[in-house]
């Protein structure tokens, strides 16, 4: 069996997109960062510097950005999944992936969705696991 695994925030580093794009050379990463630059009407590529991932919005949408096209490069290359998991913003990659939900339809709902938790919490905030409670 083959399964997809999409990461939430925290998986993300400076330079990611750069990276997956120059390490792969392949045409449908190329093809899912400009599907996601005319919807977003912004270069993806702007945002996976370490400042532009200083921003909940930037995060979360590369990280949906980065998920697609590598499943999609994937697919290409005839590896497809037969199943699909994502944690936290990671679900959207897998929806894409699962064909639940169109690539540009994800990224103005994940887009929205970080911008309100952004603004919920600018800064000062953090995470917090309680255990055996």
């Amino acid at each position: 069996m083959i399964a997809f695994l999409f990461p939430g925030q925290g998986a993300q580093t400076p330079g990611f997109l750069h990276r997956l794009s120059g390490a792969a050379a392949h045409p449908a990463i190329a093809k899912i960062y400009a599907e996601a630059s005319d919807a977003l009407g912004q270069h993806v590529l702007e945002l996976d510097s370490a400042d532009a991932l200083a921003s909940t919005v930037a995060v979360q949408v590369t990280l949906v950005v980065a998920g697609v096209a590598a499943t999609r490069a994937l697919a290409d290359e005839g590896i497809a999944p037969e199943v699909v998991a994502g944690l936290s913003v990671g679900a959207y990659g897998a929806a894409v992936a699962s064909g639940a939900i169109a690539f540009d339809d994800a990224l103005r709902l994940v887009r929205l969705r970080a911008r309100l938790m952004e603004d919920a919490y600018p800064h000062g905030y953090g995470m917090l696991a309680v255990l055996g409670v």
